[in-house]
C-alpha cells in the first residue's frame, strides 16, 4: 500500500471526524446505503454527522477528497473497495487482510471483549463489522500497511 495514503488513512480513522458504521462503505443514519453521498464537504470539514463509515469507506472518502475518486462511483459498492480505490491506494485487494497476534486476541479477552473467537488473519471489513474500533483498526493498519 502507498505509505502516504496509509498514514493519511490512519490519521483519518483516529481523527474523530468519521462516525463508525457497519456493513457498507457509507450509510445514512437510517441505515440505508447512500451511494450518491457527496463526500467532498471541504478538506478539513468533518464528515456529516448523519453518515456512518466503515473503515474502508474512510479510505474511499480520502480518495474522493483527494480528487482521484468519484463519490458517484467509488462508494456504490456496499461493502468492499472498488478497483479504482484499490489502484489509487495501492492496496493488494478490495478488502485487505490483517494479522491478529495472539497477544491482540488475548488482550481483547482480558478486557471482556470478544477476542479468542477472532482468527489469526481477518479482513478489515469483518473487524469493523464485529465492533473493533477505528482506533484499534488504525493501530493494525499502522503496523501492517506495507502488506495491505
Amino acid at each position: 500500500m502507498d505509505e502516504k495514503i496509509a498514514k493519511d488513512w490512519v490519521a483519518a480513522l483516529r481523527s474523530g471526524k468519521y462516525i463508525q458504521g457497519r456493513n457498507a462503505l457509507c450509510t445514512m443514519a437510517n441505515g440505508f446505503v447512500h451511494p450518491g453521498a457527496t463526500l467532498t464537504d471541504g478538506a478539513e470539514a468533518p464528515a456529516p454527522r448523519n453518515r456512518r463509515y466503515c473503515c474502508l469507506g474512510v479510505l474511499a472518502d480520502l480518495g474522493v477528497k483527494a480528487g482521484t475518486l468519484s463519490d458517484q462511483n467509488d462508494l456504490l459498492e456496499p461493502a468492499v473497495l472498488t478497483l479504482a480505490t484499490v489502484s489509487w491506494s495501492g492496496t493488494h485487494n478490495r478488502d485487505p487482510l490483517v494479522h491478529l497476534s495472539a497477544e491482540w486476541r488475548f488482550e481483547r479477552g482480558q478486557q471482556g471483549l470478544p477476542g479468542f473467537d477472532f482468527p489469526s488473519t481477518m479482513k478489515l471489513s469483518n473487524l469493523n463489522d464485529r465492533g473493533v474500533s477505528f482506533n484499534e483498526i488504525a493501530d493494525l493498519i499502522d503496523d501492517q500497511w506495507r502488506s495491505l
